[in-house]
């Protein structure tokens, strides 16, 4: 079972914690509250998949309850944000629309997944937290190529929603090998991402939340 610190309240100090990792708690209080944990009014919207709650840290407790059900699995927290031109006025609707082609792309739109937009910089952007244990099999989703499935899902997003292209790092890298006659989507393979699957050790331990999703403010 992993051990995860107790997560500091809003007066105390908060750093970001890194895209993966093994407790889910910090990342949620991140999302709602802030590196400072008193960014109160920071958050936009929030939607959540596969968990029954819209409070990110009873999410958080959730995520952790099912991941904790294969200990194997060492970083079960995945993490990703989608950032929007400041000049296309995307709605709710469209952000979570994305966000769950990517959870698509990802394998992963089985799993715990807890969406929080901010609305403290120009440009919308959406952070999307994954549990990558499963909250029925209990398997771990891999992430082989995740970034290029990541990539090709938003540029699809812009072409079908007329949005203006937002070029990232991944999208520099793919252009490059494209240059060097490369594969593209093959430009961000890493040793670390070629893993099997990590097999469930016991029977669910847990109870499955349901799904219920939360309607955006108009």
């Amino acid at each position: 079972t992993a051990s995860c610190p107790r997560v500091p309240r809003a007066e105390a100090p908060l750093i970001a914690p890194p895209p993966r990792g093994k407790c889910f708690a910090p990342l949620s209080v991140y999302l709602g509250r802030g590196r400072s944990g008193q960014e109160m009014d920071r958050v936009a919207w929030i939607a959540e998949r596969n968990l029954g709650t819209d409070e990110p840290e009873i999410a958080a407790r959730f995520m952790q309850a099912t991941a904790n059900a294969n200990p194997r699995v060492e970083k079960p927290v995945y993490h990703f944000s989608i950032s929007f031109d400041p000049s296309d006025l995307v709605s709710p609707e469209q952000m979570q629309r994305v966000a769950d082609n990517v959870l698509k792309a990802l394998g992963m739109e089985q799993h715990q997944a807890f969406m929080v937009a901010h609305k403290d910089r120009a440009h919308p952007h959406v952070h999307v937290m994954v549990n990558r244990v499963h909250p029925e099999t209990f398997l771990a989703c891999e992430r082989w190529q995740d970034r290029p499935a990541i990539e090709r899902v938003l540029r699809e997003a812009e072409r079908a929603l007329g949005l203006r292209e937002v070029r990232g790092t991944l999208y520099h890298a793919s252009h490059r090998a494209q240059q060097q006659g490369e594969p593209a989507l093959t430009a961000t393979r890493t040793a670390t991402e070629q893993r099997k699957p990590t097999p469930p050790l016991r029977e669910p331990v847990s109870p499955t939340p349901t799904t219920r999703h939360r309607a955006p403010p108009p």
